[in-house]
């Protein structure tokens, strides 16, 4: 209902509420023919979700790679100035079918699904709880509407497990387990004892079945379900667990740990970053890339009769990297600005090094051909090899795209310069 009075007053009675808070200002404190920034942003990355799912429609683009998504997608006719970068698409169910496809986007499509079924069925069941069921029911509906122009958060996240939690203890089976108390049992329900009639919707089958394990409890015999359910299980559980903290979450941070920029005063060694590179494999292209960067600061300070290994060593960790995330421009970017620095430092190799340099240049490009950082890289990279065609082309692009003027005039500045020392 808010939503329909904030539409349909836009501009009109509600315009005295801007400036009250952004919320107002994003929906009654603008002109109905201005575009809000944000709505704009979540409307081109669900379209850029749609493309990209359209490109590969069965597994998706992988799931976390939204950024490459957008990258792809995103056109600078999209918006009138400067725009973000979306690693997420701010539209989960898009987000999904882009970054997963088909067969990731069914599965989580039937998820909820079922979890809103549930619901509906605890309303039309008319218990004493209906009007609660209702409230849930309809939080959960609220919180899928909600994730359709954001994502998860942990603490939007908490909320919508409580509210699938209770709208799951609804389900036939979880019922009838809860109405199995003992005679002494303070908290069962009245007339809810061991001797009380099982549910009808537990089925006559299941009844049985419990019958006969009662059967054997009594006779001082556990049966098999009983050691499962107090042996088996609990110990699976606990070794899964032990085992995820260790190789899961202990190796990732350990990881992460690894990859942190250390402090200005701390002694760096090269040899040192390599053996923290494979840690943890998953989150291995984060301390690779952080290795090349740092090794792309650190080449005046490397002896020149040394240079040549790190080189080699830098490489096959490149190799690795553009192996592991092909479609990474960020990564793209990284190599290319090693390999423009390393051309500088080790001169004998510089035609060698800069051709590798402009290669991931243009990967970079055409992974993100109107974002800040590939049009920003291809003029650095036009400037590096000198060519004064490629320079005015390069700077050209930059300007067209409308990207901040403080770069704009250092590349004018610059593009002047090479002008000038071309005649």
């Amino acid at each position: 209902v808010l939503i329909v009075l904030f539409l349909s007053l836009r501009g009109s009675a509600l315009e005295g509420l801007s400036g009250i808070a952004p919320i107002f200002d994003r929906t009654v404190g603008e002109s109905g023919t201005a575009r809000d920034r944000s709505a704009t942003s979540r409307t081109i990355g669900t379209q850029a979700a749609v493309e990209a799912f359209a490109d590969r429609p069965i597994v998706g683009w992988g799931y976390e790679n939204f950024a490459t998504v957008w990258n792809r997608n995103v056109d600078s006719g999209d918006f009138t100035g400067p725009f973000p970068e979306f690693d997420l698409a701010h539209n989960k169910p898009a987000e999904i079918l882009a970054t997963t496809g088909i067969l990731g986007f069914l599965p989580y499509a039937g998820f909820w699904l079922w979890v809103l079924w549930v619901g509906i069925r605890k309303i039309r069941a008319k218990t004493e709880t209906q009007m609660i069921d209702l409230f849930v029911t309809a939080g959960i509906l609220a919180f899928l509407g909600h994730l359709l122009f954001l994502f998860d958060t942990t603490s939007t996240f908490l909320l919508l497990i409580i509210m699938m939690a209770f709208a799951a203890s609804g389900e036939a089976r979880v019922a009838a387990r809860a109405s199995e108390h003992m005679q002494d049992d303070r908290l069962a329900p009245a007339g809810a004892g061991a001797a009380g009639p099982a549910p009808q919707s537990a089925g006559g089958s299941r009844r049985r079945r419990r019958e006969a394990r009662a059967g054997d409890s009594a006779t001082g015999e556990e049966s098999w379900s009983d050691v499962w359910a107090r042996v088996v299980a609990p110990t699976v559980i606990a070794t899964v667990l032990f085992l995820s903290l260790v190789f899961i979450q202990l190796q990732s941070w350990r990881s992460a740990k690894a990859a942190i920029p250390p402090e200005a005063n701390t002694r760096i060694s090269i040899q040192g970053e390599i053996n923290d590179l494979g840690i943890f494999r998953p989150l291995s292209t984060q301390s690779r890339s952080r290795f090349i960067a740092l090794v792309t600061g650190l080449w005046e300070n490397i002896a020149e009769d040394e240079r040549g290994a790190v080189l080699e060593m830098a490489e096959k960790q490149i190799e690795t990297l553009t192996r592991d995330e092909p479609e990474n421009m960020k990564i793209r970017l990284i190599i290319s600005q090693f390999y423009r620095v390393a051309a500088s430092a080790i001169s004998s190799r510089s035609g060698e090094l800069l051709e590798k340099a402009r290669e991931h240049a243009n990967e970079a490009t055409e992974i993100g051909p109107h974002i800040f950082e590939s049009l920003r890289n291809g003029v650095e990279q036009a400037f590096a090899e000198g060519d004064l065609p490629t320079i005015e082309l390069a700077v050209a692009q930059w300007n067209d795209a409308g990207w901040t003027e403080k770069n704009s005039r250092l590349f004018d500045a610059r593009l002047e310069e090479a002008q000038a020392a071309a005649q």
